[in-house]
């Protein structure tokens, strides 16, 4: 005899599977986003090594918190097919203002990931120097760049007022989508969690 149950059941399975396959493309989606913030800003090499430097913004302004995030590795592939990405490891950070200015901060390279974080606030538009010194192969290594700083946008001339808005609503719409990727992904967990409880629970019966 057909059992109408158990094909209700299969079809409502089959609904799971798609939910777990629609959350994957999101995950998907959201890595390659991940991946594509790690395109660096600037490199700087110094002897083996290399820094790769992200700011956000990239463009600082004056007055406004600019966060940057970084790792250090080889110019070139070890021998063993790993990165060579420096981990677990001190690193000091030095910033000179167009005026003479200096500011010396502490940070860590994680021990399970080879970013590193850092943040300042510039208190003047100008040319700032960053300084980013850790250890490499037992010596002391430092490499060096540099961040244009602009006004605040208050204070701007036009021009730089229009670039500045643009990158901010660029930004803006950066947060929204993550965050409408996020609520897409907790949505479809939660939901197809529930329909596999609830047809659990109905096969027990």
């Amino acid at each position: 005899m057909f059992d109408e149950s158990a094909d209700v059941t299969s079809r409502e399975s089959g609904r799971v599977v798609c939910l777990a396959f629609v959350i994957a493309l999101i995950a998907l989606a959201a890595i390659s986003g991940t991946a594509s913030a790690h395109q660096w800003q600037d490199t700087v090499e110094k002897d083996q090594y290399r820094l790769g430097i992200n700011s956000n913004p990239e463009r600082p302004v004056a007055g406004v918190e600019t966060t940057f995030v970084a790792a250090i590795g080889p110019t070139e592939t070890v021998s063993d097919g790993h990165s060579g990405d420096l981990t677990d490891q001190p690193v000091t950070v030095d910033i000179v203002g167009p005026d003479g200015s200096h500011t010396h901060m502490t940070t860590q390279i994680p021990a399970d990931d080879p970013h590193f974080t850092f943040a300042h606030t510039f208190l003047t538009n100008g040319t700032y120097e960053l300084t980013v010194t850790t250890t490499a192969d037992g010596e002391p290594t430092s490499f060096t760049t540099t961040r244009e700083v602009q006004l605040l946008p208050t204070t701007a001339p036009g021009g730089e007022v229009t670039a500045l808005r643009d990158e901010v609503a660029s930004l803006r719409q950066s947060l929204r989508t993550t965050q409408l990727l996020a609520g897409i992904a907790a949505f479809f967990a939660v939901t197809s969690t529930g329909v596999s409880v609830f047809f659990h629970l109905r096969g027990l019966r």
